[in-house]
């Protein structure tokens, strides 16, 4: 994915920027502004995991209970009642463990900068991980990006609980 809008987003041959010129615009050069480079890996690290949001969304649509269905729709339930008061209710734990992964993958998130920004501007995009991976190789101090790696993991660990009970709550699925 990272390469693959690498070479949209690039200066000097990349398509958007051919497009922008064909409409008669000069090129802009995405990758030397802190703010365009985030929203650009904010979005193809989205775009990246939008496929196995949807398999965990038709997962969950496909062990919805029918008997439920069945009976709203006995009970006389519109499509836009079913979907609101049926169907979306039923589809918290998808909704939870689909924000969960893209939570955890989004934290950890290493390639697509590394691609697209190498870091940069300055160290504008880097994440923890590549963080890491730059005290590790650059600096060629092992014990230290060691770690930074606990640290990395820790964090993960503490905002996936904490969002689970915050997402498990919004839910109404632990009783309280």
């Amino acid at each position: 994915m990272g390469t693959m809008y690498y070479f949209v987003f690039q200066y000097r041959q990349g398509a958007l920027n051919a497009f922008v010129t064909w409409i008669g615009f000069e090129k802009i050069d995405y990758f030397s502004n802190s703010y365009i480079s985030i929203a650009i890996i904010i979005l193809v690290n989205s775009l990246q995991f939008v496929g196995v949001s949807m398999v965990i969304y038709l997962a969950g649509l496909q062990t919805l209970d029918q008997s439920v269905i069945e009976a709203a729709k006995i009970d006389g339930a519109s499509g836009k009642k079913m979907l609101w008061n049926i169907t979306l209710p039923l589809l918290r734990p998808a909704f939870t463990t689909s924000v969960i992964l893209n939570l955890i993958g989004g934290l950890k998130l290493y390639d697509v900068i590394v691609v697209l920004t190498g870091g940069g501007p300055g160290y504008a995009t880097h994440s923890m991980s590549t963080y890491i991976s730059s005290v590790y190789f650059s600096n060629q101090q092992a014990g230290y990006a060691s770690a930074i790696g606990v640290v990395l993991f820790l964090s993960i660990a503490v905002v996936t609980v904490f969002a689970n009970k915050l997402l498990n709550r919004f839910a109404g699925e632990d009783g309280k």
